[in-house]
């Protein structure tokens, strides 16, 4: 059976707190409050967030989000502009390279064109495997200067990418 998305509901956040926590080490009560705090705006303010689940025959391999964004009245000037975005990606270790975050981007790719033409993306610049797909997409380096809330980047910095939808 091929790979498949769908809306996120709340029955995931224990799904998504453990994967969450094993990518990136969060505690697992932050990883907790996070999942449930994106999937329930993803369910309130479904216009303007969307929080995806990947599954394969049934399970779970991973998951995406993508959203709007409005930059803060007190933003820096290099801060990215407003705009739809896509958000976060993590596929389970198991399923990377087998079309997962393919799926998931194309499937978000084709809820942020049904809002806007362009779409946006930013990532750890040393993450080649997810520009070389985000690439095949049809996004473009933008800067490599910018500012997003929260967004904190590995040493190499980050990078913002554009494309048309």
């Amino acid at each position: 059976m091929p790979i498949q998305t769908r809306p996120a509901t709340l029955d995931d956040a224990g799904y998504v707190t453990n994967i969450h926590t094993a990518c990136h080490g969060t505690p697992m009560d932050k990883a907790r409050a996070w999942a449930e705090r994106v999937i329930r705006r993803s369910i309130d303010e479904a216009d303007d967030w969307l929080f995806l689940v990947a599954e394969n025959d049934g399970a779970r391999i991973g998951f995406a989000r993508a959203g709007r964004f409005v930059p803060p009245e007190d933003a820096p000037k290099n801060c990215t502009p407003a705009g739809w975005y896509l958000l976060g990606v993590i596929v389970e270790e198991a399923w990377r390279r087998q079309g997962a975050g393919r799926v998931l981007t194309a499937d978000r790719l084709k809820w942020i064109a049904a809002r806007a033409d362009e779409a946006w993306f930013f990532l750890d610049a040393d993450n080649e495997t997810s520009i070389a797909l985000h690439t095949e997409f049809g996004f473009e380096e933008i800067t490599r200067d910018f500012w997003f809330p929260g967004s904190n980047f590995d040493r190499a910095g980050g990078v913002l990418l554009r494309a048309n939808v």
